[in-house]
């Protein structure tokens, strides 16, 4: 199993814990232990949640073989290449807006 897998794993996990974990102390009494302990493990499952998804977005980011295919900025300029062509056809075709 490679490294991004399992990560990628552990951040699901974290995010089910988390997701679970967060309806126990809505429900329950607050300050009791169920309720504290209940939101420790909502906090543990959103720290797994935030530093796997920070390592999962960087690794995407600067994987070369990923560059092309799922990179935000590639994404992000087809995106403005798109508005700009709907743009000058809409103001320079003469069509009602």
């Amino acid at each position: 199993m490679e490294f991004f897998q399992l990560i990628l794993i552990l951040h699901i996990i974290g995010g089910f814990t988390a997701l679970f974990t967060f309806w126990i102390p809505v429900v329950t009494k607050k300050g009791g232990k169920l309720h504290s302990m209940s939101g420790w493990g909502y906090v543990g499952g959103m720290i797994v949640v935030a530093i796997s998804a920070f390592y999962l977005g960087m690794y995407r980011l600067f994987d070369p073989g990923q560059f092309f295919r799922n990179h935000i900025i590639y994404n992000v300029f087809n995106f403005y290449r798109h508005l700009k062509f709907i743009d000058s056809v809409l103001w320079h075709s003469g069509a009602p807006v």
